[in-house]
């Protein structure tokens, strides 16, 4: 099933440089929906720093850490395979913290205005589990998470049934006919079938799924 009346829209990493804001890295993508800003982040932490997220408007906050260990607030402790969510109020934040005394720790932060609200919730996956196949994450009711992670050459279908996001984790993929690189964006507008090949040796991939409207 492809839709006939599909827009796509790619915001590449390279047109986002990575700012430095103290003892943090990032790179920020925003996509603009007709609720708020849709803002996707890679976050670098250096050894034993914090970082302090602050949301402007009700927005569902996602966390996905891929090279070391972070903990949330004092609360949680977040590694490589697993999903942290929680919806936020305005001007509500938490902590995010290094706990490392010499490795950096590197994330993926998801900022999603939202009307709902979710109760802090945390998912876990085994890399292994999602070897050359889309496997879904629930994490909240309005949001459906699909994560795989990809050898070279391998090709796949994901069928959604809402408004996506894509984003490359790590590794390149061919996208819809898009070249997607580590860190790239795609919005499509409406439902289909999603098409996509590995062009790395492995590549992590993201599927973000919402009744959004890009304005």
């Amino acid at each position: 099933m492809k839709s006939i009346c599909q827009e796509k829209r790619i915001f590449p990493a390279k047109d986002s440089p990575i700012r430095s804001s103290g003892d943090i890295l990032i790179r920020d993508r925003s996509i603009a929906l007709a609720t708020g800003n849709l803002r996707i982040s890679e976050v670098t932490i250096l050894p034993m720093k914090s970082w302090e997220i602050r949301v402007n408007v009700q927005s569902l906050l996602v966390l996905l850490p891929l090279v070391g260990t972070v903990a949330i607030s004092g609360r949680a402790q977040l590694e490589p395979g697993s999903i942290w969510s929680k919806a936020l109020l305005p001007n509500a934040s938490e902590v995010v913290c290094n706990p490392f005394e010499e490795e950096p720790v590197h994330l993926i932060c998801i900022e999603i205005p939202t009307s709902y609200s979710s109760k802090e919730q945390m998912q876990t996956f085994e890399i292994s589990s999602i070897q050359n196949s889309l496997v879904p994450v629930s994490i909240a009711e309005e949001l459906q998470l699909t994560i795989g992670n990809i050898e070279g050459r391998v090709e796949l279908v994901h069928r959604t049934n809402l408004p996506s996001v894509s984003i490359a984790l790590t590794g390149a993929f061919e996208f819809e006919n898009c070249l997607l690189e580590q860190g790239d964006c795609l919005w499509i507008s409406a439902a289909g079938d999603l098409e996509m090949e590995s062009l790395s040796r492995e590549g992590l991939l993201l599927i973000l799924e919402g009744d959004w409207e890009c304005s």
